[in-house]
């Protein structure tokens, strides 16, 4: 399981989540990777970090994915690419997507003005492959991907 922990949190996240498993840190990114096995502890790492996310501490949370080709681990963040077709009414469009999806606008494309990243609200497990999926369907939408935190092979 990964979460990013919110600015300032770091101590009080690593010392919530110590004893719960093996943490290995990403600190660029603000990310910690809790390796645990079994159910039963599987109960209880959700039920902390849960904690931890309601009192905003943490970001988000999200299992640690791996590429079936090439077997390197990749992370959903709670970050969407949203692009528009071009001359679409965006604005608007844009409005309804935040309000049907719950997601807020982090930033536009300095290069691609239909272009815009999005933040899905509360995100947890695979919440934000699910909402990009949703959007993608849209008619007036070119694409939506989730953004994810991927290692690098060599």
């Amino acid at each position: 399981m990964a979460l990013r922990w919110a600015r300032g949190a770091h101590r009080s996240v690593r010392a919530a989540v110590r004893g719960l498993g093996r943490l290995r840190e990403i600190p660029s990114e603000r990310v910690l990777i809790l390796e645990y096995s079994g159910a039963a502890d599987r109960a209880a790492v959700e039920a902390r970090l849960d904690q931890l996310r309601e009192r905003g501490l943490v970001e988000f949370t999200a299992p640690v994915l791996r590429d079936k080709a090439s077997r390197l681990r990749q992370i959903p963040t709670d970050e969407i690419v949203i692009r528009f077709h071009p001359g679409e009414p965006t604005a608007s469009r844009l409005r309804s997507i935040q309000k049907r999806y719950g997601v807020t606008v982090a930033r536009q494309n300095t290069f691609v003005p239909h272009q815009y990243v999005v933040k899905v609200d509360r995100p947890s497990g695979l919440r934000t492959l699910e909402v990009a999926k949703e959007i993608d369907a849209s008619e007036d939408v070119e694409f939506a991907a989730p953004n994810f935190l991927s290692e690098v092979g060599r």
